[in-house]
């Protein structure tokens, strides 16, 4: 376990002192696994970083490199043309050694072909992408073919089609439109399932239709009911002329001006309170005789 130096404040004032921080080290390398080896040597970067080790001589830094990757390198070293020198030698003699040259018309190949799979998020499909370039040797280029990739790759046929006809774009700009484009689908397609049909819905919906209409019938009854018991004797509670039957009441067809109902007439219609009240008074002194 190593120990790096960091400072901290522990006082209100300004005094700052050095106090130590623990870093453990990454596992001994697995030897019969050396194609991860470029996994493992990053993580060894890092602890050297964070520990602080990599301010050390060269010796000493070869020497945590050999003690931490375990026995079997002292052996590997042994089979080196030429011992390393320094560090980052030592570094890219394991690395040339675990990872073989790597056929790059191999490596373009798989590069080239790889295209977006269904379902595939597209932010899986860039990293894969990203991976890819990195043994592909594309030196300056590598930013630039991973944007075309992505572009004629992808499987939003709209989109790779809107980004083609813009010349000046990005590999930056090209992944935040893929991105948007993406999360764009997605919440229509959420959209779409909720607004599709659903038949307890509109059978709910029929419910309260039916129950409407039959509110209206009723008010219609209930008025027809109120005109009866205010037009009795020999007066047509529709027209309000002299008593007959309805098939020739001549407000039969007619549209009343108050209500815009049809059937009765404005004279007769019992549409506001008022009026209800004055023709059930009238109504009560005919009964009484006056």
């Amino acid at each position: 376990m190593a120990m790096a130096n960091t400072d901290l404040d522990v006082s209100s004032g300004s005094t700052t002192i050095n106090m130590p921080v623990q870093v453990n080290p990454p596992e001994k390398f697995t030897f019969s696994q050396p194609n991860m080896w470029p996994q493992w040597r990053k993580r060894f970067q890092r602890f050297m970083s964070v520990s602080g080790q990599d301010q050390k001589p060269e010796k000493d830094k070869i020497d945590i490199l050999m003690y931490i990757m375990g026995d079997e390198a002292e052996e590997i070293v042994l089979q080196f043309p030429k011992i390393p020198a320094t560090y980052s030698e030592m570094l890219q003699s394991f690395e040339n050694h675990f990872i073989p040259r790597r056929n790059v018309i191999f490596e373009r190949f798989k590069f080239n072909s790889r295209i977006q799979q269904p379902g595939e998020a597209i932010e899986h499909f860039i990293t894969s992408l990203h991976s890819l370039a990195e043994y592909c040797d594309y030196s300056t280029l590598k930013e630039e073919l991973i944007r075309d990739r992505i572009v004629v790759g992808m499987s939003d046929t709209k989109t790779s089609e809107r980004l083609q006809l813009q010349g000046t774009l990005t590999l930056k700009d090209c992944i935040i439109a893929a991105k948007q484009a993406e999360m764009q689908a997605n919440q229509t397609r959420e959209l779409r399932n909720e607004n599709r049909y659903h038949p307890t819905q509109e059978v709910a919906k029929v419910g309260v239709q039916n129950r409407e209409r039959g509110n209206v019938t009723g008010s219609f009854q209930k008025a027809d009911n109120i005109r009866r018991k205010n037009f009795q004797g020999d007066t047509c509670m529709f027209c309000g002329q002299q008593s007959h039957s309805r098939e020739v009441c001549p407000a039969r067809r007619s549209q009343c001006n108050k209500c815009k109902k049809f059937g009765h007439w404005a004279s007769v219609c019992l549409s506001g309170k008022g009026q209800r009240e004055n023709k059930a008074v009238k109504y009560m002194c005919r009964l009484q005789g006056k």
